[in-house]
């Protein structure tokens, strides 16, 4: 069983963020005036609760988002100037790649697994294939304690190479379907102040 790595808790329910379109675990999510938004985008997305009036983008009556500036856009407007939008269909983003492995050891070993990949990050930062994940993985052997050279820990690293492999596709993917957004100026288009 593999368990959420925010509440510890066996879920595989992700949801996208209704501004971002990033799909995050539910537990991490707030909902904000009806709406489900990333721990990335509160901060964008006002918690003061949403009245209905008319839009002076797009004339619309409807739910209006108030800006940190004080002013008031329909969350359509809000989301196309502040994060843009696309017709491009939303790619598999990294975060619903399921396959990842699971620890093999106790947090102890984890910490000093960590702390060895930190000291050997130059030569890990650059890999582009399992095979040079292997190879830089077999150059390391001597210097790794007995236990990272287990059967079961290169089969645990076997797996997470492939996954990162595949999330690192992923995101050049998914950078590329971002730049097809329109229109994000990321100002507010009455009195042009940035959202910080």
């Amino acid at each position: 069983m593999k368990l959420c790595r925010h509440c510890l808790k066996d879920h595989d329910i992700l949801t996208d963020c209704y501004l971002c379109n990033v799909p995050h675990e539910e537990c991490v999510m707030t909902h904000q005036n009806g709406k489900i938004i990333c721990p990335s985008c509160t901060s964008i997305f006002v918690k003061k609760p949403i009245e209905k009036k008319q839009c002076i983008i797009c004339f619309e009556k409807v739910e209006l988002n108030t800006l940190p500036c004080n002013h008031e856009l329909c969350l359509k407007c809000f989301k196309h100037i502040y994060i843009g939008y696309t017709y491009t269909p939303r790619p598999k983003h990294c975060n619903e790649v399921t396959d990842w492995s699971l620890w093999p050891y106790d947090i102890e070993k984890f910490d000093e697994y960590c702390k060895f990949e930190d000291e050997h990050e130059d030569e890990l930062l650059l890999i582009e294939t399992f095979e040079e994940y292997v190879s830089v993985r077999d150059k390391l052997k001597p210097l790794r304690p007995e236990y990272m050279n287990t059967e079961e820990m290169i089969e645990y690293e076997n797996e997470r190479f492939k996954y990162d492999i595949e999330c690192k596709k992923l995101e050049e993917v998914w950078d590329e379907w971002k730049q097809t957004k329109i229109a994000v100026t990321n100002a507010c288009p009455l009195c042009r102040s940035i959202l910080k």
